[in-house]
């Protein structure tokens, strides 16, 4: 058993010499997480000087959950096998990348963030995250667990928390206008719309969030039936 891991999609691939690269950056035992980046445009090899920074477990739960800098997804990384202790994926949900993350990362000493793509993500068309099914939805249970058990445990972590919920269910509101005209989900649109009224006021006024979230929030204000259609006009 080694002393590092890292994760693979089945359906993916990591860039040449993509690990030797990343315990590249694993020197000291501090450190918890080399976090790499990812390329949907071609498999070739890094090329050029690899540039890094470090912060802490806490910091880069923030950038994560803000949707800035480092990504949440569960590939691309390197994991000393320590940090990651008794913390594993859990069965039965789809989005077990967010979740895992949003478990694993407060609590690390020092993750180190390298501008290298390190792994190749493979486009699907049919592939679960570039369709709708009923499975996506239960990114707002993840969420929502998510978000109290940050904020119990991290109360500087409220904001990025907020915000990562806000997103799930802006984008899953958007998702059923689109998809469900029959409104099979009516109720859960219904969950999302008022997520997202409970939460846009705090998120427009966090400097820190996305100028695309912030303009959901703007248009949100518009009313319910403007979102849907311009979901419906933008996605279609």
């Amino acid at each position: 058993m080694g002393d590092w891991v890292s994760f693979l999609d089945s359906d993916d691939c990591l860039m040449p010499h993509a690990l030797e690269i990343m315990h590249g950056f694993t020197g000291g035992d501090s450190t918890d997480v080399v976090a790499g980046e990812y390329s949907r445009q071609n498999r070739e090899a890094v090329d050029g000087r690899v540039l890094s920074r470090e912060m802490n477990g806490v910091e880069a739960t923030r950038e994560g959950l803000y949707q800035r800098g480092i990504n949440t997804s569960a590939c691309c990384k390197l994991y000393r096998r320590s940090a990651i202790g008794d913390v594993r994926f859990k069965k039965g949900i789809w989005y077990e990348d967010l979740d895992f993350f949003s478990r694993l990362f407060p609590g690390l000493r020092k993750v180190v963030a390298i501008d290298a793509k390190v792994y190749f993500y493979r486009d699907n068309s049919g592939s679960f995250i570039n369709t709708f099914s009923e499975e996506r939805l239960d990114v707002l249970q993840v969420t929502l667990h998510m978000e109290q058990d940050l904020v119990e445990a991290y109360p500087s972590l409220r904001g990025c928390a907020r915000d990562r919920r806000l997103s799930a269910n802006f984008n899953m509101f958007c998702l059923l206008a689109i998809h469900d005209r029959a409104g099979r989900y009516r109720v859960v649109s219904d969950e999302c719309w008022e997520v997202i009224k409970s939460r846009r006021w705090a998120c427009l006024f966090d400097p820190s969030v996305r100028i695309k979230n912030k303009a959901g929030c703007l248009v949100s204000y518009l009313g319910r039936g403007i979102l849907s259609l311009l979901a419906r006009m933008v996605y279609r």
